[in-house]
């Protein structure tokens, strides 16, 4: 029972300290800002835009940009704006990737039990 009191006694004196702590960093705050001292500006980094590739850059053509929005919204069930189309691969590929892929998905084991 001792131990909880301590244990009780050591997290109110904590947050105590630390309420102290930060109360003081707040009221210093104030100060600077009543007396007109102009705080440090952040470093700001000048920001870069970087164009993004158009679909038809991509070997997307306007038919298949179409399509893609038509499928979305089917999906959806109510009009959505697809704003990026981007290749993430292809199905032909490294053949040592694809032989290897196929071994992975054949090592599982499926048992499938009828109810």
């Amino acid at each position: 029972m001792r131990w909880l009191v301590t244990l009780l006694l050591g997290a109110v004196g904590g947050y105590l300290a630390s309420r102290v702590a930060t109360r003081s960093e707040i009221d210093e705050f104030q100060r600077e800002l009543r007396s007109g001292a102009k705080p440090v500006p952040a470093r700001q980094v000048p920001s870069v835009p970087q164009p993004e590739p158009t679909p038809e850059a991509e070997g997307i053509d306007s038919t298949r940009i179409m399509l893609i929005g038509a499928a979305v919204a089917a999906y959806l069930g109510k009009h959505a704006v697809v704003r990026r189309i981007r290749v993430v691969g292809h199905r032909g590929g490294d053949p040592w990737a694809l032989s290897g892929r196929a071994t992975l998905q054949a090592s599982h084991n499926v048992v499938q039990t009828h109810r």
